[in-house]
């Protein structure tokens, strides 16, 4: 696994404000404090509480980059294997000749339609003239 000792901009930016925070507080209390023998102890101990955290997320970091890196190497593989597949696929030089699809198309010159149509056209005729002649009583509402 290759070492990255750069930190992220989120990174930096924690890192400079605990530093300007503890600056602050530290100043502030040699500024009440007359005694600061113990304060370059207090800035070591807190240079490497900072280091500390850091390590820990760079380690943390460097987890996610490995899952990453391993989930990129079996992408590839696959990725690999397929085109091998593709490649073992053998293109015959002479394709066989389109095969099409048979309809059967009505026409307005084909005997099939011309008889229904014609069909079609009885039954119409026989419906509206048994509904007109023989219910009419049934159609017309009665009057009184």
């Amino acid at each position: 696994m290759k070492e990255n000792n750069m930190m992220s901009y989120e990174m930096y930016e924690d890192l400079k404000e605990t530093m300007i925070k503890t600056i602050k507080v530290e100043l502030s209390a040699k500024n009440s404090q007359p005694s600061n023998n113990d304060l370059p102890q207090r800035l070591e101990q807190i240079v490497h509480s900072e280091q500390e955290r850091h390590r820990a997320i760079i380690t943390q970091l460097a987890g996610r980059l490995e899952s990453i890196e391993r989930s990129n190497a079996k992408t590839q593989s696959d990725i690999d294997n397929l085109q091998s597949s593709v490649d073992a696929i053998e293109i015959p030089t002479e394709l066989p000749p389109r095969i099409t699809q048979h309809r059967v198309i009505f026409s307005s010159e084909s005997p099939f339609v011309l008889y229904l149509v014609l069909f079609l056209f009885y039954k119409l005729h026989d419906i509206v003239v048994s509904t007109l002649f023989c219910h009419p009583a049934k159609l017309r509402p009665h009057r009184q």
